[in-house]
């Protein structure tokens, strides 16, 4: 079942059976994560939501921690799942032809962080470490998102997907955006002193995605959409252990 997006758009493309089940060959074939993050989407999509945490009105919305956390878990989980449908698509329709991808997950521009990659390794870190990570590689995506969304119009169109994706990737580097800023904001709830470290991990590989050389450039693209499945899964699961930390419930 597809993740619905915020305020009810109808544009986000849809994870078909057709289409999952020739993902499933291609991630199979990929390092151990890749199915796990396929798994994530199949079993966490249903229901799943970008909402505000302050819905539009008169007055001062002033939300507790637990609702910042709430609207955490439940955009990180959204922006999750949207940017793994991207690579699912790019990945099937790019990978044809003359298109022959292969690579690693560590020559993601966020590898040097060092950020833990699952639910339990994250469970070991204290929240004002989790934080910290997950600022740091937010700011790290600010800068690539922006150019993969200028940029991707001028990638070698497929009819069957260009113009999703194209429209996809803007959706994407907005809802990051706000994800960031809500983020910051929630961090500083907890530990004012989070927001002061600016750090983050630089991302060089513009020339590439500006290439003319069109296998150079796809390629480019791929690495993107690629790692931010990765990053955005990382984030998930730290705010559901953020969540499950300072407000145990059923769900944990």
């Amino acid at each position: 079942m597809p993740c619905s997006s915020p305020s009810g758009s109808n544009q986000v493309g849809r994870i078909t059976q057709r289409r999952l089940e020739g993902a499933v060959k291609v991630l199979l074939d990929s390092r151990p994560l890749l199915p796990l993050l396929l798994l994530s989407c199949l079993l966490l999509c249903k229901n799943v939501t970008s909402h505000p945490v302050c819905p539009k009105g008169e007055g001062k919305c002033e939300e507790t921690l637990e609702e910042s956390l709430y609207y955490a878990v439940n955009t990180s989980d959204y922006i999750h799942h949207f940017s793994l449908e991207m690579f699912v698509d790019f990945d099937l329709y790019y990978s044809k032809g003359p298109w022959q991808f292969v690579s690693d997950t560590n020559m993601c521009h966020t590898a040097s962080i060092g950020a833990p990659s699952t639910k339990q390794e994250a469970e070991k870190l204290t929240a004002s470490e989790l934080f910290s990570l997950t600022l740091r590689i937010l700011r790290s995506w600010t800068d690539p998102l922006h150019h993969l969304a200028q940029e991707f119009h001028k990638l070698p169109p497929l009819p069957e997907t260009h113009a999703w994706l194209a429209w996809a990737t803007g959706e994407l580097e907005r809802h990051h955006n706000r994800f960031l800023e809500k983020m910051e904001q929630i961090a500083g709830q907890v530990d004012p002193t989070i927001k002061e470290n600016k750090d983050y991990s630089a991302w060089s590989d513009l020339q590439s995605l500006k290439s003319t050389d069109r296998k150079t450039q796809v390629f480019a693209a791929f690495m993107l959409l690629r790692c931010i499945s990765f990053d955005t899964y990382k984030i998930s699961n730290y705010m559901h252990v953020l969540q499950c930390r300072f407000f145990p419930g059923d769900k944990c």
